[in-house]
């Protein structure tokens, strides 16, 4: 079984070719704006003005929050973020202190964790999860074009959530610093990734 997980990263358009790639998913999930532009299966999300922006909607379903339902069509599937709703969940990498929380609040670490559990579900041995667009960009912009708040703060709050959700055998097509992908793959230091992010964000700031 094969999930392609669409991220809404800044180089999501230049690594996801649906014409090409489409063919070859059981499934394709997209995160959050990455649905504005590319069909998907199911899309997670846990805003309202995202369903709103959509274009088309999901051939199959939502992963997303109950308060979700009364925006969604009557049809659709809906599945729960497996780690924001799960209170019990407790992250195994450390958090930032001014942030500790028991609950994910963030979208992509949920659609990770719900791909993760599909592929384990599906009673296939050979199992594949190509993620797109996960850039930890420090540019304003999204993939299509909305302004986001992933500052590098906000990148240092939810990659352990990332790490947490995150399995062996991820497929990576983005500008990801390697340093990170070193960090999540368990062959690279947390200094080494912070210095990465730091040192993207910082360079990103001086060109604009």
């Amino acid at each position: 079984m094969k999930i392609a997980l669409l991220c809404p990263g800044p180089s999501l358009p230049e690594f996801w070719k649906p014409a090409a790639d489409f063919m070859d998913y059981d499934l394709i999930v997209a995160v959050n704006t990455a649905s504005w532009l590319y069909q998907c299966d199911w899309l997670c999300c846990a805003d309202r003005s995202i369903v709103e922006g959509l274009h088309v909607a999901p051939r199959i379903g939502y992963i997303t929050h109950d308060a979700m339902r009364e925006y969604l069509p009557p049809s659709a599937q809906l599945d729960p973020l497996p780690l924001r709703l799960a209170a019990c969940v407790t992250c195994k990498y450390p958090l930032p202190p001014e942030k500790p929380t028991d609950a994910c609040a963030f979208t992509f670490p949920n659609a990770l964790e719900w791909s993760r559990r599909r592929l384990q579900e599906s009673g296939h041995t050979n199992v594949c999860l190509d993620l797109f667009g996960f850039d930890c960009s420090p540019q304003a912009l999204d993939c299509a074009g909305k302004e986001g708040s992933h500052g590098l703060p906000r990148w240092k709050w939810e990659l352990p959530w990332i790490k947490h959700a995150w399995f062996p055998g991820i497929k990576v097509h983005s500008r990801l610093p390697l340093a990170v992908l070193a960090w999540l793959e368990d062959r690279g230091s947390w200094a080494d990734c912070e210095a990465a992010l730091t040192g993207f964000h910082a360079e990103a700031d001086v060109q604009q």
